[in-house]
């Protein structure tokens, strides 16, 4: 009897309850705005379906565009069009968030996204200043995007091809880029924390925001999550544990002094500033993992969810994929990944990621706001603490807005002729006003270009993020990567830093390449380029490189580049060479002192018409110049880095002295400018920048806007330094140093020159043709140390093969010259030095061979190549005219090299000269 009454008064409680809260309801609900009446407890969520916020849009057709629904336990005001939404969240009525939330009755505390009033500004503010210091949608947050974007395409490589489940992979994928702004690390994907993470945000996009929780009262939102009725509750203990454990280990490594690394030590630091005001602070350890728990969930979930729709969209529109890419390769080209900044360039892809976030709006409904104070929205009383919803989807749907919004077309956000993207103020996919959203998408550009490049070019090994395959290829990259020829075959791909390179590994491939016009680009961006802000001959490309060329020969020609006076004032800088040697009176001597100034003052003969005195000051600048820049590593960190950085490693000394660098520059401007005022178009030409402005007089005559310009003269006049007198040297020491470590050749070679030239006169180039032996050790030097191992790279300007792999326009082409002159189906055991193997079998001639390209090939080739010639055979041929030469120790006979821009002898040329007569 006493149960039976115990169950009555409970069961009269209940309806109590009830009856009150319908009272309340419908007291609360003469104060709203009208809308459809809902059952008791559930609401109206029944009539919503499957799609509540296309249900929420049609009751407008009744309702009109501000309406109350009854969502489970609360009256929910509904923003139902854009008109609506740009009233009520312009104004600060509108900042609040509801007073109970389902999330933090389970953690207990509320994010920065539930916070209200003074609490929820200052956490905005810090995270938002946080993200700023660490470089959030630009510098180093951008690389961090980028470096994860490479392990994704790296997953993707792995398939070879096959079908995948692209969602597997964009999981771990995006939510590490929070983790790195979060906890200041990446995770792998097949580390555990990494999968539980994965399952979690999984799960979490499972839940419906009007669902059952958070449209119940605040008791149940927490018996719900225990039960696991949203997520596992193990899985978000675990979860817990794991934001607490990072968090613990940054309290325990963090220096309020030291460098912030990501957010939790930005948190760390606010709270400490804070704690030493106001030790009640609102930053707490508490409200700092609930924080980390929101930008995984918004974070991370939202932006992959979008990038998946790209996707699928691009996948379902190919006209529209086609224009991406083309847009893609134009103005990110295949050289580099993209950044963020390229944006502003690409007005079809800007275009078509804001219609995809229109046409399929990730967050429909936005998360539920609160009125401040009494308000109105177009004109409808709004009471405060009233909870007030805006469906996105629906203002993204607006027909008063958007021209037939059901449409799926990129153009509405351009300009009619396609050239401008417009500004759409209806556009909210990350809601609008002072609560819209903290994370911001940056990576949808870099996802369709790195997925598209790799896919289409030739196979080759897997890179890690920005610096790529660069590891591998360890001290001697030119052997490391003849070596991948093996797994790999003779065209492969290698990631260097952030460009993608097709690599021509061998004669068949190179010559296949190299004879067609296809292969007669550079890259676009350079990174030589970058400092000096103009490209120079070398790295020019199309009807300026063919320009800048022909008239470069045609100087040379009319100075007599290969005879005559060209030849005369090399011989005259023998001459000063070897008195430098005589004084040393037999002493052994360190020959790259003498020949760095000396070989370039060849160049300096030929560009600026006259000599630099070995101890003239400005002769030890470029000395000084020469030899820095030959350290320079063309695959190293400056050449395959993003072109910004280029600049910064030269101005920060990376490359070569600031100081020294901004000194040679003002002699060339110098030497340009002193040329200027003694030249006329009418008088000789002396010299090349003789030759270079009286072509520009003429061509600006014809078009003010030439590309014959000052700036281009001093980048050309830099690269014939660099180019003509570095590797001419380089080659000129190894030609000595072989000879000294060969005796029996040595002493051939002086056979030969005593038999044609004698030791009445010096050596002239037309001697060589008599001089077969002493050319085959000149060509099995070139090729046995190749100087430049690695051929600067090119671009292909269309859609080609070699040797069947398909090369898309605009991909970076790099020829290892080193494996060519150790190709094993060209030269016969090309490990061994032999210079026979250049002569005919009775040793009477020299022989051609296709395969010996130390000038490179094709129209690309050397444009000094008739000069280093000449240079080489005329300082080698005098310097064994007149001296038996041998090495001062045996540590230079191992023949070690140093790789840099070219392939010089690793120890110090010390040689002993005796003379022969």
């Amino acid at each position: 009897y006493m149960c039976d009454n115990a169950v009555y008064f409970t069961l009269f409680l209940v309806f109590i309850s009830f009856v009150r809260h319908v009272l309340s309801n419908i007291k609360e609900r003469l104060n709203l705005p009208v809308g459809p009446i809902g059952l008791p407890l559930i609401g109206n969520r029944p009539l919503l379906g499957k799609h509540p916020h296309k249900a929420i849009a049609k009751l407008s057709d009744k309702y009109g565009s501000v309406f109350t629904l009854q969502l489970g336990m609360h009256n929910v005001v509904v923003l139902n069009d854009w008109e609506a939404v740009r009233d009520a969240f312009q104004k600060d009525a509108f900042l609040g968030k509801p007073i109970e939330h389902p999330f933090a009755a389970v953690t207990g505390t509320k994010s920065i996204i539930d916070e209200n009033g003074i609490v929820w500004r200052d956490q905005r503010r810090s995270a938002l200043q946080v993200l700023r210091d660490l470089g959030f949608g630009k510098g180093s947050m951008e690389d961090r995007i980028t470096d994860e974007i490479s392990y994704l395409t790296k997953r993707i490589d792995e398939t070879n091809g096959e079908p995948m489940d692209i969602h597997e992979v964009l999981v771990p994928s995006m939510s590490n880029i929070v983790s790195h702004l979060v906890f200041g690390h990446r995770m792998d994907f097949n580390e555990l924390k990494r999968q539980i993470f994965d399952k979690f945000l999984d799960q979490t996009q499972n839940f419906s925001f009007i669902g059952v929780m958070a449209t119940s009262p605040l008791w149940f939102s927490k018996l719900f999550f225990m039960l696991g009725g949203a997520i596992n509750q193990k899985v978000f203990d675990t979860i817990m544990g794991i934001y607490d454990s990072e968090i613990s280990k940054h309290q325990k490594s963090f220096d309020v002094n030291n460098r912030v690394n990501d957010y939790i030590d930005g948190y760390l630091a606010e709270m400490e500033v804070r704690q030493r005001k106001d030790p009640n602070t609102h930053f707490t350890l508490k409200r700092l993992n609930v924080n980390c728990q929101l930008f995984f969930g918004a974070g991370s979930g939202t932006v992959r969810t979008t990038t998946e729709w790209l996707l699928l969209l691009s996948a379902k529109y190919s006209e529209h994929q086609k224009r991406i890419h083309e847009e893609i390769d134009s103005v990110v080209g295949r050289d580099r990944s993209p950044c963020y900044a390229d944006r502003l360039h690409m007005p079809f892809t800007q275009a078509f990621i804001n219609e995809v976030m229109r046409y399929k709006t990730t967050i429909p409904l936005n998360p539920w706001r609160r009125a401040l104070e009494d308000t109105t929205v177009l004109g409808h009383f709004i009471p405060k603490d009233t909870i007030v919803m805006a469906n996105i989807w629906a203002v993204h749907n607006d027909p008063k807005v958007w021209h037939k919004p059901q449409e799926f077309s990129p153009k509405r956000f351009l300009t009619s002729d396609g050239k401008e993207l417009l500004k759409i103020d209806a556009l909210i996919p990350f809601s609008v006003g002072k609560r819209n959203c903290v994370v911001v998408i940056s990576l949808v550009i870099h996802v369709l270009s790195n997925i598209k490049e790799r896919l289409n070019l030739p196979v080759g090994p897997i890179g890690l993020p920005l610096i790529g395959n660069r590891p591998l290829l360890g001290k001697h990259p030119h052997k490391a990567i003849a070596k991948l020829s093996d797994k790999y075959g003779s065209v492969f791909t290698l990631q260097l830093g952030v460009h993608n390179i097709v690599i021509l590994n061998d004669w068949e491939a190179v010559r296949d390449a190299f004879q067609k016009d296809s292969f007669l680009g550079k890259p676009i961006e350079h990174p030589f380029a970058a400092v000096t802000g103009t490209k120079s001959i070398l790295d020019e490309s199309g009807g300026v490189w063919r320009d800048q060329r022909r008239s470069a020969l045609q100087v040379f020609r009319d100075l007599g580049f290969g005879k005559g006076s060209m030849e005369d004032r090399i011989t005259d800088e023998i001459s000063y060479l070897t008195k430098r040697i005589d004084e040393t009176n037999g002493e052994p001597m360190n020959i790259h002192e003498v020949l760095v100034p000396s070989m370039s003052n060849v160049i300096s003969h030929l560009v600026f018409g006259h000599r630099m005195d070995f101890n003239e000051p400005k002769r030890q600048i470029f000395d000084k110049y020469l030899d820095e820049i030959q350290n320079f590593s063309f695959v190293g960190v400056l050449a395959t880095s993003p072109l910004w950085f280029s600049k910064l490693f030269f101005m920060l000394g990376g490359a070569i002295n600031q100081k020294v660098f901004d000194t040679l520059m003002g002699i060339y401007d110098s030497e340009i400018s002193s040329h200027e005022k003694s030249f006329k178009a009418n008088n000789r030409v002396n010299d090349y920048i003789d030759g270079y402005l009286a072509e520009m007089e003429v061509r600006q005559r014809k078009d003010p806007n030439t590309h014959f310009t000052l700036e281009r003269l001093n980048a050309n006049c830099q690269i014939f330094f660099e180019a003509g007198s570095g590797t001419v040297r380089t080659t000129t020491e190894w030609l000595l140093l072989l000879s000294a470590k060969y005796s029996e050749h040595q002493k051939r070679i002086h056979e030969e020159i005593d038999s044609v030239v004698g030791r009445d006169r010096s050596p002239c180039y037309a001697d060589r043709l008599h001089m077969p032996f002493t050319q085959a050790f000149i060509n099995e030097v070139m090729r046995y140390k190749t100087t430049i191992p690695l051929n600067p790279w090119r671009r292909a300007l269309e859609d080609t093969t070699v040797l069947g792999h398909f090369i898309p326009k605009d991909t970076t082409v790099m020829a290892n010259i080193w494996a060519v002159h150790n190709d094993p189906k060209v030269w016969h055991k090309p490990q061994e030095f032999s210079p026979k193997r250049f002569l005919t079998s009775d040793g009477k001639e020299l022989l051609k061979i296709d395969a010996f390209i130390p000038f490179s090939m094709g129209k690309r080739n050397c444009v000094g190549e008739s000069l280093a010639r000449m240079d080489v055979f005329l300082y080698f041929v005098s310097l064994l005219q007149k001296y038996t030469i041998s090495a001062a120790n045996d540590e230079m006979l191992t023949l070690e090299e140093d790789f840099g821009l070219a392939l010089e002898p690793k120890h110090k040329l010390i040689f002993n000269f005796q003379k022969r007569f």
